[in-house]
């Protein structure tokens, strides 16, 4: 397992018992700062490298953000992710790891059935990376889209899930350009 991962699972392990043992927000949307830890599935299409396509495999995602209210009257959360993951790509077996970091920005409204609604944006720096010989590291912009429903799921536990889209307008390395558009995720998380 790559070192990304394995930091990632035990940040989320962490995390997890830390909430369980602390207490959750009794409703999604009266909590004003959220820490938020998940993990889900990556499905990559297609990467365009140096003007040419290349297919891609699913991979494991983690997720780690935290949001504040923008202010007390606004329906606006801004904050920072941090993520990882890896899918493998082209005709090797070999994975390709990502790493993103950045800034985001979602609207609130309350949902159905006692939860949260978010929508928004993210904006960062994005790395992919490879343990495989003659792969140099691609760095490039991270623009992301998700959809989260978050709610209560007990008196102590905050669940979330999260349908997003991943892509990279702008990126590359001394070979050539690298970019993609939008790669859909799935994850499933939990709110502190």
């Amino acid at each position: 397992m790559h070192v990304p991962v394995k930091c990632a699972l035990a940040a989320a392990t962490s995390a997890l018992a830390a909430l369980v043992t602390a207490g959750g927000a009794a409703r999604a949307e009266d909590v004003d700062t959220r820490f938020m830890l998940a993990g889900g599935l990556l499905v990559p299409t297609v990467l365009q490298v140096d003007g040419e396509l290349v297919s891609a495999d699913p991979g494991p995602l983690f997720l780690i953000s935290f949001d504040r209210h923008l202010s007390e009257d606004s329906a606006l959360d801004w904050g920072g992710f941090l993520d990882v993951g890896s899918f493998s790509a082209g005709d090797s077996d070999e994975q390709v790891n990502l790493m993103q970091v950045g800034a985001s920005l979602h609207w609130r409204r309350p949902g159905t059935w006692g939860g949260l609604l978010r929508l928004g944006g993210r904006l960062g720096y994005r790395q992919l990376f490879a343990d495989a010989r003659g792969f140099d590291a691609v760095r490039g912009v991270a623009l992301d889209f998700s959809t989260q429903f978050v709610k209560p799921v007990g008196p102590n536990l905050t669940g979330q899930i999260e349908l997003g889209l991943l892509a990279q307008p702008v990126g590359g390395n001394a070979n050539g350009l690298v970019y993609f558009g939008p790669f859909p995720y799935l994850a499933l998380g939990v709110v502190f």
